[in-house]
């Protein structure tokens, strides 16, 4: 289990009604190299415990392009469960099985919060190896 801490730094966090909760700049995360075929362990992303990060009925999207300008070769999101949210401030990439071809990919996270806020604020590489022994179930 690997655990990614997000932390809000030179943005404001404010309570009030009228005002809007600035993000801070991404963070850069590269994923531990994962191999094609193989399980992947448990990543955890947290974000800070103030009411404005809550994932209470947000939607997140994870997407791997080879380069940002070409196709979405794999997305994770909590749509297809690929990415689960684990608590009201933390969403995980669950256990599970790569089967992504191999090569390095670029990716973020996108958050789409119930009041239709949309956030990233974490992006970076992975890389994923080709394995040579392939035993389908």
């Amino acid at each position: 289990m690997i655990f990614c801490p997000l932390e809000s730094v030179g943005g404001k966090i404010s309570f009030g009604k009228s005002e809007h909760v600035m993000a801070a700049p991404i963070q850069n995360y590269d994923f531990p190299d994962a191999r094609f075929g193989n399980t992947y362990d448990v990543v955890i992303f947290n974000l800070p415990e103030l009411p404005p990060f809550s994932l209470a009925g947000a939607k997140i999207y994870l997407q791997l392009r080879k380069r940002a300008e070409l196709n979405v070769t794999a997305e994770f999101s909590t749509e297809n469960g690929k990415l689960e949210i684990s608590s009201q401030y933390s969403f995980c990439f669950p256990e599970q099985v790569i089967e992504i071809t191999a090569d390095t990919y670029l990716y973020d996270i996108l958050i789409i919060f119930t009041d239709e806020r949309r956030e990233t604020y974490i992006g970076g590489k992975w890389t994923i190896h080709p394995t040579i022994t392939r035993k389908r179930q």
